[in-house]
């Protein structure tokens, strides 16, 4: 059905395809806008994060400043790609090159000498989902084969709080904390008083020098709460809330 249709933009008529290419929107994006009225510069419209159309972003590329948009025609490379590498941090070259960090391929490279993952994985005693989870995630050699830590169990365990020797589980009682909590912080590394600690509900985030709660921040930047919290949780701070 999208190969029936043709669009007139800047002048010209092309199928959803062919805009695509010359634009680095997605076709589907395209016809998307397409059924809801937009018609020509409104169909390729950079939209931003509040819902309005915005100038396309420019970034600094080869000396210049220039669109996803621009770089994507250029350099034939989906301007999706290259918005999606810009934002994990990819600069110049790198937001074009050809990156192999699929957990399915065929054989990756640990200290210079190849292997597929289930050759790693009987070789290190690692299984292969973890390989290919840590893999996907970046990381090489030392950490790609690191041992699994295992958790030491939390039944046994005393420690001091308050100059007083306690297990988990007294502490628990004592404090009226659920058990499952001070195991957790226990397991990453916390002590003493750390480990009875009030729990803390109210985040607050940092936004142009000031604090906000997290409702007080979706206001401000009409953005949902949940989104905020996931950019947060996936280390977004300050202005960096607002990037998808």
């Amino acid at each position: 059905m999208l190969r029936k249709i043709l669009v007139n933009y800047s002048g010209n008529t092309y199928t959803f395809s062919e805009l695509e290419r010359k634009t680095g929107f997605s076709r589907e994006l395209l016809y998307s806008r397409y059924i809801r009225g937009k018609r020509g510069k409104d169909l390729v419209k950079q939209k931003d994060t509040r819902g309005s159309y915005a100038q396309p972003i420019r970034i600094k590329f080869h000396n210049t400043r220039m669109t996803f948009s621009q770089i994507s025609k250029k350099y034939n490379v989906p301007s999706n790609t290259i918005s999606y590498r810009y934002k994990m941090g990819y600069r110049e070259d790198a937001l074009l090159s050809k990156l192999d960090n699929r957990p399915n391929a065929r054989t990756i490279k640990v200290y210079g000498k190849k292997y597929t993952f289930k050759q790693l994985s009987i070789e290190t005693g690692l299984n292969t989902s973890t390989l290919k989870g840590r893999y996907k995630k970046g990381k090489r050699d030392d950490e790609l084969i690191a041992p699994r830590i295992r958790i030491q169990s939390t039944r046994r365990i005393k420690t001091n709080v308050n100059g007083h020797i306690y297990s988990l589980k007294e502490l628990s009682i004592k404090y009226n904390i659920p058990m499952k909590r001070i195991q957790n912080r226990y397991q990453k590394g916390k002590r003493g008083n750390e480990l009875i600690a009030p729990k803390v509900t109210k985040l607050l985030l940092e936004y142009d020098g000031h604090n906000y709660s997290l409702k007080e921040l979706s206001k401000k930047l009409k953005i949902s709460q949940p989104t905020i919290r996931n950019r947060y949780n996936h280390g977004k701070r300050g202005h960096e809330l607002l990037i998808r």
